[in-house]
């Protein structure tokens, strides 16, 4: 059974405990509901790709804060200069710290962060583990952005599903690539093109 909690700052230590001890839950974010995790237990980790049907190969990210993200990727000055976005519909991959195992990255030598909203930011603050996640959907079916679709597809089977309604955007977050030569954005989304280029000049649109 699944348990149902509104979204508040009241539940938060509620929703930390849980995961804390491995649970899987689905949270609302500004943008779409995310499918999350404690990152330093890998049976937890390998849940999540079982729920999704998602590709083995295929990465988490971390949700966290701009005073937390020199924890998980080497973070330069472009970084930086997007993270001051933060709480924000811009995610990063960066390369990886040596410490951020590889069943998050699968093997890959980056790593995506993620700081979409003030609730994630507080939760990754107040949080003493790590938080990964990937969108609350089946793998290749668009991303659930409220509240009623999140129950309908995944009641009975993660540990929790926090209730934040419709999502305000609706619309996953843009993704800038700094692990690569020349930088680019990987995803549209939200934040565009021509504002990242003013902070990024060198960037490459697909």
């Amino acid at each position: 059974m699944s348990r149902i909690l509104k979204k508040h700052s009241d539940v938060m230590d509620e929703v930390i405990a849980l995961l804390r001890e491995g649970a899987v839950a689905i949270l609302p974010t500004d943008n779409v509901y995310g499918l999350v995790t404690n990152g330093q237990i890998q049976a937890s980790v390998e849940r999540i790709y079982r729920l999704k049907g998602r590709d083995s190969s295929k990465p988490l990210c971390y949700y966290t804060t701009p005073e937390r993200a020199a924890q998980w990727g080497k973070l330069d000055d472009r970084a930086l200069s997007i993270i001051k976005l933060w709480p924000g519909a811009v995610s990063l991959i960066v390369p990886k710290q040596p410490t951020v195992p590889d069943y998050i990255t699968r093997g890959m030598d980056s790593v995506l962060l993620v700081c979409i909203d003030a609730f994630v930011e507080e939760l990754a603050r107040r949080a003493d583990f790590p938080l990964v996640a990937t969108s609350a959907n089946i793998s290749n079916e668009p991303a659930i952005t409220d509240f009623e679709s999140a129950r309908e597809q995944f009641e009975g089977k993660v540990d929790l599903i926090l209730d934040g309604g419709v999502s305000r955007e609706g619309l996953s977050s843009t993704i800038v690539n700094l692990s690569v030569v020349p930088p680019f954005i990987q995803r549209q989304g939200p934040v565009s093109a021509d504002r990242l280029k003013k902070i990024i000049p060198e960037l490459v649109q697909p």
